[in-house]
């Protein structure tokens, strides 16, 4: 949230982004310990504060391999519409490209599989659903999971052309994707499978 922009984070000095680092984790862990008073004391929240300042740190290494980008939300809640469904969703982050086009990014303290995201039954709709089913889809070049586990970072991705993101190829390499010829053909092949969820739950399907 401070520093919202690439130009931004590749524009800081290292003793300011320790110092911004070193704050950010210390509220964290204030907050953790108000909400739950037995999780973190003492030595352990020293730890815990080191910890994720290396953590972010690392993971903010990953980011400046990208291009230019803006964070346009952050937890940001929304009602989604899909058929008679309406979900409450909060979405981790929303960023904008260069060219004016966004990616919606969710993050993972796991690398995760994108092949959750595809097919007639996703194991994780949100990211689809929220790309389909909202204003959006006209500006959407892709969703991602975001993983940020030490010694293992990066972006796992649907995008609509590669290198959007470092290391992630096109969509149409990956399989469950290659029978779409267009990034319009997959994103209506989301929509049809997602309303087809909804309307079922909404007639009592329970599978």
């Amino acid at each position: 949230r401070q520093l919202g922009t690439k130009a931004a984070l590749d524009a800081i000095g290292d003793q300011a982004l320790e110092s911004m680092l070193t704050s950010a984790a210390n509220s964290a862990v204030l907050q953790m310990q108000q909400d739950r008073p037995i999780a973190l004391s003492g030595r352990f929240a020293q730890i815990e504060q080191r910890r994720l300042v290396r953590l972010v740190r690392e993971w903010l290494d990953e980011e400046k391999k990208r291009g230019y980008f803006t964070v346009v939300a952050t937890e940001e809640k929304r009602f989604i519409q899909v058929g008679d469904l309406v979900l409450s969703a909060r979405l981790d982050r929303v960023d904008e490209l260069e060219d004016g086009q966004h990616i919606v990014i969710d993050y993972k303290t796991r690398k995760p599989s994108i092949q959750t995201m595809i097919g007639e039954r996703p194991d994780e709709p949100q990211l689809p659903l929220y790309l389909v089913m909202s204003e959006a889809q006209q500006q959407a070049a892709g969703v991602a999971f975001a993983f940020i586990k030490r010694g293992d970072m990066g972006f796992a991705a649907i995008v609509r052309d590669a290198d959007l993101l470092p290391g992630v190829k096109a969509f149409f390499f990956f399989f469950g994707c290659k029978q779409f010829g267009t990034w319009e053909e997959l994103i209506a092949a989301w929509r049809q499978h997602l309303t087809d969820l909804a309307t079922g739950f909404c007639s009592g399907d329970a599978k």
